[in-house]
């Protein structure tokens, strides 16, 4: 099945009541953006009726733009992973998928799969920790993150 996208130019606070109106007709999912909000539903739940009679509600309560369009159902774990980088940290730390080649010339190795994990190390505060972390003996210490990623740690 495939979703409809319902794009909605609003004011914030005129936006914030469209998302509520939307959610009770059937609406599951809404992105914010600098002009207004996504708005997004099942296509066999799309319809332009309800979709006008919400907008024609607020009619004069501030300029409100909308369009929508079907959005084709695919597998957006395997176009994310497509432009899923792997990360060089500190010039010691390779941090990479199972599909990404292995940089030897780096002292440590951390392989995460993607849909398997928590993270895939791209938030700042990972770089901080792992780089943190390359000033710390792991040594024998019984390191949860020596025992999650034994080829990190020496």
């Amino acid at each position: 099945m495939d979703y409809v996208e319902l794009r909605v130019q609003a004011p914030r606070e005129l936006a914030d009541i469209l998302v509520a109106e939307l959610a009770e007709v059937g609406y599951n999912t809404f992105e914010d953006n600098d002009e207004g909000f996504c708005a997004y539903i099942d296509e066999d739940q799309f319809s332009p009726d309800d979709v006008a009679e919400i907008m024609a509600r607020y009619q004069g309560q501030g300029e409100v733009e909308f369009d929508h369009r079907i959005i084709t159902r695919q597998n957006w774990n395997a176009e994310w992973e497509k432009n899923f980088e792997p990360l060089v940290i500190a010039e010691h730390v390779s941090v990479r998928a199972p599909f990404h080649p292995a940089r030897p010339d780096l002292a440590h190795d951390i392989v995460i799969m993607p849909r398997m994990s928590f993270g895939t190390g791209h938030h700042d505060t990972t770089a901080l920790m792992l780089t943190n972390q390359l000033d710390v003996n792991h040594q024998g210490n019984g390191c949860l993150i020596w025992a999650a990623a034994p080829a990190f740690w020496p």
